[in-house]
């Protein structure tokens, strides 16, 4: 087989289409050009073509992968998810993980402290909340221990409550004592506080 045209795609420079004895065959980055030094004219095994095709196709899911890292962290369990949205083949997924995971682009121990750190600034949640959430997203229970044991100890937990707690009150004011303390409490079981946690800020309010 014969490569009969390579050429530059108008709308993307840095992309070709590849045709093999007269027949397209697939848009390849100017990566694969150069990695398989493709060009007009040279012969190329169906063995090869494949290798090109495959290639390209796991470059994508690596692309896309990379692209939705750049936007957030993610644990590898989220990004699995909407790669598999995608329709890219699992084969190609798994290898796209394992690949970042090995690389430092995937990281669940990095993605759960942020995540924590940052329920703590925007969105105040309880251990028990932030546990749940961790679980969901994929995250390894020895991870979750270990996070919430070092980025949410019990005394952080403790003033986090404080402060969402008094914000809380002030919505409440004009209800009687006992009516304002249920409301507080259940309050902040909603927003997975832990029981003793509950206890010490509405007794100390």
């Amino acid at each position: 087989m014969k490569i009969t045209s390579l050429t530059q795609q108008k709308n993307n420079p840095h992309r070709y289409n590849l045709e093999v004895d007269g027949e397209f065959k697939k848009g390849i980055s100017d990566t694969m050009v150069l990695d398989f030094n493709l060009r007009e004219g040279n012969e190329i095994s169906e063995e090869e073509l494949r290798k090109v095709i495959t290639s390209e196709d796991q470059n994508k899911v690596k692309d896309k992968a990379l692209e939705l890292l750049g936007r957030r962290l993610h644990s590898r369990r989220e990004l699995k998810i909407k790669l598999d949205k995608k329709d890219y083949p699992e084969e190609q997924i798994k290898k796209t993980l394992d690949e970042l995971e090995q690389k430092g682009y995937l990281d669940n121990l990095e993605f759960a402290r942020e995540l924590v750190k940052l329920r703590q600034e925007r969105s105040p949640k309880g251990s028990i909340y932030l546990k749940k959430e961790l679980y969901q997203k994929g995250i390894p229970e020895e991870i979750i221990e270990k996070v919430i044991t070092e980025e949410y100890p019990l005394a952080r937990e403790i003033e986090i409550a404080e402060i969402v707690l008094k914000k809380k009150a002030k919505s409440l004011r004009g209800l009687d004592f006992k009516e304002k303390r249920e409301k507080l409490k259940q309050f902040l079981i909603q927003r997975g506080f832990q029981f003793e946690v509950i206890d010490e800020v509405v007794n100390n309010n």
